[in-house]
C-alpha cells in the first residue's frame, strides 16, 4: 500500500504481515479495521468483493493449531488478524 506497485489479479497473491497494514511507521503490532479497510478498498479494484480469500496460520507450538480460514474479501476489514496471519488471494477466473 506505500508503494504503489502493481499486482497480477491472475495468478496467486500471498500478503503476509497483514497485521501491520497501513503502518508506515513499524512501531505498531496489530491494525485497526479502517487500516484494513483500506487494503480491501485497494484489493476490490481487481477482486470482486465475494471473491473467496483464504486466512492462513502456521502453528508456532507444538500445541498450536493451524488456522485455515476461507472468507470473502469483503469481510476482510473485520476478520480477527494476528501477526502470524498470511492471506492467500486465489487468482480470479
Amino acid at each position: 500500500m506505500l508503494k504503489k506497485e502493481a499486482f497480477d489479479a491472475t495468478t496467486y497473491l500471498i500478503l503476509w504481515q497483514v497485521s501491520l497494514t497501513g503502518d508506515s511507521s513499524f512501531a505498531k503490532f496489530s491494525t485497526t479495521a479502517d487500516d484494513k479497510q483500506q487494503l480491501v478498498d485497494m484489493l476490490l479494484n481487481a477482486y470482486p468483493d465475494n471473491h473467496l480469500i483464504t486466512l492462513y496460520e502456521c502453528a508456532v507450538l507444538p500445541i498450536d493449531l493451524t488456522r485455515i480460514e476461507k472468507i470473502e474479501l469483503k469481510d476482510l476489514a473485520n476478520a480477527n488478524i494476528s501477526g502470524k496471519t498470511t492471506v492467500v488471494i486465489p487468482p480470479v477466473e
